[in-house]
């Protein structure tokens, strides 16, 4: 009898190690909820005008350094939908040691109601409990990301370290690596461009300047050895529809050996997230006011 009580208390052991729910009762709960914030709008968690969506959680759940989450958003107080149907989402997080990183993996996407939601990967088959299938779905959905994201040439800081981690957790190793670079790079709306001339109200000094970085954007639009990656991480001065602003940030990143071009997201994502990393700062840096930064330095 003994010897079936100890089996059965492993088997229970080995069960709540495979996967734990979170009660509301649980800080960790909120940390996974908070990162959901923050992958949704970066801006959401320090700026009162950006805390508009609630999340509604159906699921949610640990095993080891890794969770899945299946709910609702609700924005202004109304759940979203398609149609008639209930929008489900569903967020895998991996911990990196100090945070949850939180990825979007593909799983069932509709519900009935809002009291009847199945949280099912695909209809008929549960989530998935386990750290190794967690870690499974986390990387289908980083794959997926890096998929989307080369589709239209930007690799953020915030993937490459998701990409650095998943390495070390074992993940990707039998993925091809992907080149980041692309060929073309697009150039400022012309909105951009007319709000450039427009700001300077008729200085000429002004308006020289901003027809020279044109033409210079257009010369390093032509110039192989400005990356895609320095490229996509400087456009992100077109908040401030000032050209001379984005000519200045890819004149001062282009030749540093981090920003090359030609980079693969495996082989090279420490100096991919070093130079992303380093463009952000810089922009966060040279505008210390939480509005304006939150206006301008925009990577998402």
């Amino acid at each position: 009898m003994l010897h079936y009580l100890l089996s059965f208390l492993l088997f229970l052991s080995s069960v709540t190690a495979l996967a734990r729910d979170l009660p509301r009762s649980d800080p960790l709960r909120q940390t996974l909820i908070d990162a959901l914030h923050a992958d949704d709008n970066p801006y959401s968690l320090t700026d009162p005008d950006h805390r508009d969506v609630k999340f509604i959680i159906k699921d949610l759940y640990r095993a080891g350094d890794f969770a899945v989450a299946c709910y609702l958003r609700s924005v202004n107080g109304v759940v979203e939908r398609t149609d008639a149907a209930i929008d489900v989402d569903h967020m895998a997080f991996m911990f990196d040691g100090k945070l949850w990183l939180p990825i979007y993996f593909p799983a069932n996407p509709f519900g009935e109601s809002v009291n009847n939601i199945d949280c099912a990967q695909q209809e008929g088959q549960a989530l998935p409990g386990s750290e190794e299938e967690i870690k499974a779905l986390f990387e289908e959905g980083l794959v997926n990301r890096i998929k989307e994201d080369k589709g239209i040439g930007v690799i953020r800081a915030r993937e490459a370290h998701m990409v650095k981690v998943a390495l070390a957790h074992g993940m990707l190793l039998t993925h091809k690596d992907v080149v980041i670079e692309r060929a073309g790079k697009t150039l400022p709306d012309s909105d951009v461009l007319d709000f450039a001339g427009h700001q300077c109200l008729g200085e000429a000094e002004c308006l020289a300047a901003q027809r020279n970085a044109q033409a210079a954007l257009k010369k390093y639009a032509a110039d192989r050895s400005v990356s895609s990656l320095v490229w996509d991480e400087c456009l992100v001065y077109q908040n401030t529809n000032d050209l001379t602003q984005i000519t200045q940030c890819i004149a001062q990143h282009r030749t540093r050996r981090e920003c090359r071009p030609g980079m693969r997201i495996q082989h090279d994502v420490a100096d991919i997230e070093q130079c992303a990393s380093a463009i952000e700062v810089q922009c966060r840096a040279a505008y210390p006011d939480k509005t304006e930064q939150n206006h301008v330095c925009r990577f998402e």
